[in-house]
């Protein structure tokens, strides 16, 4: 995830699993999965989760734990796991490599066009010689645990769930999905840095290469934000509504016209300001970055949320 809070609008909205066989692309495209140890997946919770995950050295072990959630998902929604390879540039002679994060696990939707939901699993480098990476408890963690426990929504045979791969390397995961999708959704729900912070929903994006440009830019899906909005208001929720710089996998659905939808929680002590560097991409992003009682708002907010969008 890349953000940088640039003075956002405030706006106050007031009142006032077990394993599944697994469905390939080509026996070609999907290498075995890592054979680090992991932690086993005890329980469905965000937080939890979050935490878990964070525990990992590497992006091999985060997809190792991320394969197991997706596995133990599509077996309970009775649907068949799909690993899809992810290449650089979708160039099928240069597979990407492990060590970024390179297989999307994909729990399909029979919908012909699904309520789509993602989080990348993926956490930024801090020592690539060694192939270590930041714990990554917000970004991802924290987006990861949310997605996995929206997998217990009920009646959710039209929501497509899908854990990304190498967003922070160049949003790789993100690009193989949206440009090779089997049914087109109504809906990208981006699920990004959740875990503490006040809540951002923009209405617009950059995309692409627009940050540095400060062009480019994107809309959200207005009727969807209009929705959230008015659940927030009823709550008396605080909500940020425009930060261009909110960018991440969401851009590759924004330039396709796909609908999308942002959720992400920001805080300038961790990401930032012109002034000072935040804990986000270093070793600071750690479960001091989730707040228990958030994240619980987030599943909260979000299923409701969805809820309504699928009426």
């Amino acid at each position: 995830m890349r953000t940088i809070l640039s003075k956002p609008l405030e706006v106050l909205i007031l009142a006032s699993a077990l394993i599944f066989p697994a469905t390939v692309f080509s026996q070609s495209q999907i290498q075995n999965p890592p054979a680090q140890k992991q932690t086993a997946v005890t329980s469905i919770d965000a937080h939890n989760i979050a935490k878990e995950i964070s525990k990992s050295r590497n992006n091999p072990e985060r997809a190792s734990y991320v394969a197991k959630l997706a596995e133990e998902a599509s077996k309970r929604l009775g649907r068949e796991l799909v690993i899809q390879q992810i290449y650089i540039n979708g160039d099928k002679e240069r597979p990407l490599s492990e060590r970024f994060g390179n297989k999307n696990y994909i729990i399909p939707s029979k919908s012909p066009n699904p309520i789509t939901i993602g989080a990348h699993y993926d956490a930024a480098d801090y020592d690539s010689v060694n192939n270590q990476t930041v714990p990554g408890a917000n970004d991802n963690g924290s987006g990861v645990g949310t997605l996995a426990e929206l997998t217990l929504l009920p009646d959710a045979d039209n929501i497509e769930f899908v854990f990304l791969g190498s967003e922070e390397r160049d949003r790789d995961g993100a690009r193989q999905y949206s440009s090779e999708l089997r049914n087109r959704p109504r809906l990208f729900i981006s699920l990004d840095t959740v875990g503490k912070g006040e809540i951002l929903n923009p209405d617009g994006i950059y995309g692409m290469k627009g940050i540095e440009e400060k062009s480019n830019i994107f809309p959200t899906d207005t009727r969807a934000n209009q929705i959230f909005r008015e659940i927030c208001r009823r709550k008396g929720l605080k909500v940020l509504t425009e930060d261009l710089e909110a960018s991440g996998d969401q851009s590759e659905f924004v330039i396709r016209k796909i609908p999308t939808f942002v959720y992400q929680r920001v805080d300038e002590k961790f990401i930032g300001d012109d002034k000072e560097d935040g804990d986000m991409h270093t070793l600071r992003d750690d479960e001091r970055w989730l707040d228990e009682n958030q994240m619980r708002e987030n599943i909260q907010l979000l299923s409701e949320f969805i809820g309504a969008v699928k009426k």
